[in-house]
């Protein structure tokens, strides 16, 4: 059974992690989109809690080829990772698509769920490690 949630903890800062984040992200060929406080929108503007961040991210490309699979995968697109200091820790998470794919009932689905958990694992791992 997979994880619902990909969750690893970063040694860096919180700004230091979403800076490494951002170079890791462009080194698998995805486009970030926009990189938000979580409760943007939520709250005044302002007053979000600076310690969430939300980062925002396609391969259009990508994209394209996995709602011509499943149109259905749009439901949890674009890729989106979150960024969240606690009592010291920083934590970056995300669904994973293994654990989506299941939905759907789709094996062709199921491969490329398979290939973008091992992207999200990829661009994680080198932001934090």
């Amino acid at each position: 059974v997979h994880e619902p949630v990909i969750e690893i903890e970063s040694s860096y800062t919180l700004e230091e992690t979403v800076e490494n984040l951002k170079q890791s992200i462009a080194g698998e060929n995805f486009m970030l989109i926009r990189t938000d406080y979580l409760e943007h929108g939520l709250v005044e503007e302002g007053k979000e809690n600076r310690k969430e961040v939300v980062m925002h991210f396609c391969n259009f490309n990508f994209l394209f080829q996995a709602l011509a699979i499943d149109p259905r995968v749009g439901i949890f697109l674009p890729c989106r990772v979150t960024v969240t200091e606690e009592e010291g820790k920083v934590q970056v998470s995300t669904i994973n698509p293994m654990r989506l794919s299941g939905l759907f009932n789709n094996d062709e689905l199921k491969a490329a769920c398979k290939e973008m958990t091992g992207i999200y694992e990829t661009i994680i791992e080198d932001a934090i490690l």
